[in-house]
């Protein structure tokens, strides 16, 4: 006879492990109020905390990847301009 597996979501898991670190309720409580094996509530557990700095770390290099582009435009522009300025000199140099 086989057994089926319960499936969650990832905001189930997430509620379950906010519960596990607020101690909002026991190990027990979740245990049976979810259905969880409280060996996966803590591999849950340890995932999060291995994890949790990535939220953040995605959110810096965003605005890290925005200021590049920007200044690689501003780079470009220079460049322009330095051409430009150039080009100017000998014009007016063989005037």
């Amino acid at each position: 006879m086989s057994v089926k597996r319960k499936h969650y979501s990832s905001k189930q898991k997430f509620e379950i492990v906010i519960d596990l670190l607020k101690w909002r309720k026991t190990q027990t409580e979740i245990t049976s109020e979810y259905s969880v094996h409280p060996t996966q509530q803590n591999k849950w557990k340890e995932q999060f905390m291995k994890q949790w700095m990535e939220v953040f770390e995605k959110e810096d290099n965003k605005a890290l990847d925005e200021k590049k582009k920007e200044i690689e435009g501003l780079h470009k522009i220079i460049g322009q301009y330095a051409v430009e300025v150039d080009w100017l000199k000998k014009k007016i140099d063989s005037l």
